[in-house]
């Protein structure tokens, strides 16, 4: 679309230019420490095929990494949601990035608001 004034109006930037899980936004000792909170406590309702299912990445493709990580959060674990630290739901979040094959990289993901947010949820390159 043009502007008024004949000059072409930039094409909108798409999510996969913008820092994404495909860019190793956590460790992979957070994931194993992300394991053990399988383990422990969410094994309890859930197997790893959850969240490897086509369903699952399905809802969260292209969402923002604080908004999975927020609903694990308020909702997790079933019968006492919202008894995780946010150390422990980031190391889970961590251990799902690495089921789904997503790359680990050479810093944690944060357990701030701000720093989980900075990052959008692909499971794959669309390119």
């Amino acid at each position: 679309m043009d502007v008024d004034d004949g000059t072409p109006t930039p094409a909108p930037r798409s999510r996969i230019d913008e820092p994404n899980t495909l860019h190793g936004v956590y460790t992979a000792e957070q994931a194993r420490r992300g394991q053990g909170v399988f383990d422990q406590i969410c094994s309890e309702c859930h197997e790893t095929a959850d969240w490897t299912d086509p369903a699952f990445l399905e809802r969260w493709e292209q969402a923002s990494v604080f908004r999975l990580w927020h609903w694990i959060y308020g909702r997790m674990p079933h019968g006492n949601p919202g008894s995780l630290s946010r150390e422990q739901v980031t190391d889970a979040l961590a251990y799902i990035f690495e089921l789904n094959g997503l790359p680990p990289g050479a810093a944690e993901l944060g357990t701030d608001d701000d720093s989980l947010d900075d990052y959008w949820i692909f499971w794959s390159d669309p390119r």
